[in-house]
């Protein structure tokens, strides 16, 4: 048994446990599929592309900003959002790094 596995899990990963929370809604993973490299979009773009209320897709994409995927920027009045793929690649890649650890020890 590896006692020091909750310490050492919770400094590596404090970033990946909401990303993953986060990407566990298929919700909130369509709102992330939605955006093309590059691109940004209004909440009104990504609201219409769900058979949700608007308060529903506020409240995933406030989940998404919680976890540092999403990032908003205000122009004028709208709040223009953008993915932050480096966050979720860099999450995926500690999952994959620990993981690779452990099954070459097998």
């Amino acid at each position: 048994m590896k006692t020091d596995f909750s310490n050492e899990v919770t400094e590596q990963w404090k970033v990946v446990g909401p990303v993953m929370t986060a990407l566990g809604s298929v919700t909130r993973q369509r709102i992330i599929m939605l955006f093309e490299p590059g691109e940004r979009l209004n909440i009104k773009c990504i609201a219409d592309q769900f058979n949700l209320s608007r308060t529903a897709v506020v409240h995933h994409i406030s989940v998404l900003q919680d976890a540092g995927i999403l990032k908003g920027e205000r122009v004028g009045k709208e709040v223009i959002m953008y993915v932050d793929w480096d966050l979720i690649s860099a999450s995926l890649d500690r999952i994959k790094s620990y993981i690779t650890l452990f099954a070459v020890r097998q």
